[in-house]
């Protein structure tokens, strides 16, 4: 009798193992089907991407390494926009079940050296955002952002609005500075404003916007400021590089441009 439950509980026992290995098989599976699309989705929107992976199953996390234009140890202009990129669709894929809990973002420059490295948590409270197009036509939407931007001698050069699978509308400005001076003048209140605008219309009238992104350049094209912020649930990420002479005294502070 003493042999029969024995052999009961041992088969109990295996067949529960049995089920928990075919479950984590499942959910190594899913999660490599996250990684495949997060990689097909970086690579459609041109993003320079050296490599994505799990770095943690259980909780999960991603690693993804970027290819800079870079050769030395500072990022490049557009380096920030790709993190960008890169966040977007982190939040984009949690609003849509999948679990990832943190994302470490590096970029290496052309000799393959790792210049800067950033390990971020992912807002767990996005798991509770509805997905809905936004309340806002893309008309009133840039009607209502001109009417509030500080932009001083600025020229205004492309308003673009880009929609997200979600039903988001994803903002990206361009400017001409005459001077630097011209930049350095109007630069906090210009990002500042402009991100408490947005936060404005998500808040009161259902704008659906994921983040945005602000590009100065000078009067002979040459990159100044390339600003990217992105939303989450309940905060903001934003990422920058910047010219020599851009004023520094503004917040928040931008990535580090060098490796730790």
């Amino acid at each position: 009798m003493k042999r029969r439950t024995q052999l009961f509980v041992f088969g109990v026992i295996l067949v529960l193992g049995v089920i928990l290995i075919s479950l984590t098989v499942n959910q190594v599976k899913a999660q490599q089907d996250i990684v495949g699309e997060l990689q097909m989705k970086l690579l459609q929107q041109n993003v320079p991407l050296k490599s994505i992976k799990i770095s943690n199953y259980f909780p999960l996390g991603i690693e993804v390494v970027l290819e800079s234009q870079s050769t030395g140890d500072l990022v490049s202009p557009d380096d920030p926009l790709f993190v960008g990129v890169v966040q977007r669709e982190i939040v984009s894929a949690r609003m849509r079940g999948s679990k990832i809990e943190r994302v470490q973002i590096a970029i290496n420059n052309r000799q393959g050296k790792e210049i800067t490295r950033a390990d971020l948590s992912v807002d767990p409270a996005l798991d509770n955002t509805a997905i809905v197009p936004s309340n806002v036509s893309d008309d009133a939407l840039e009607t209502a952002v001109r009417s509030q931007l500080l932009v001083g001698r600025l020229v205004l050069d492309d308003f673009t609005i880009v929609h997200t699978e979600e039903g988001g509308q994803l903002i990206q400005l361009r400017f001409t500075a005459p001077e630097i001076a011209d930049l350095n003048q109007v630069l906090p209140g210009l990002v500042t404003q402009f991100s408490s605008e947005l936060q404005q219309l998500k808040k009161e009238q259902g704008a659906q916007i994921p983040g945005y992104s602000l590009e100065v350049f000078d009067k002979n094209g040459e990159p100044l400021l390339k600003y990217s912020a992105v939303y989450e649930a309940s905060r903001e990420k934003s990422t920058w590089w910047m010219a020599n002479g851009v004023s520094q005294d503004w917040f928040p502070h931008p990535m580090p441009t060098t490796a730790p």
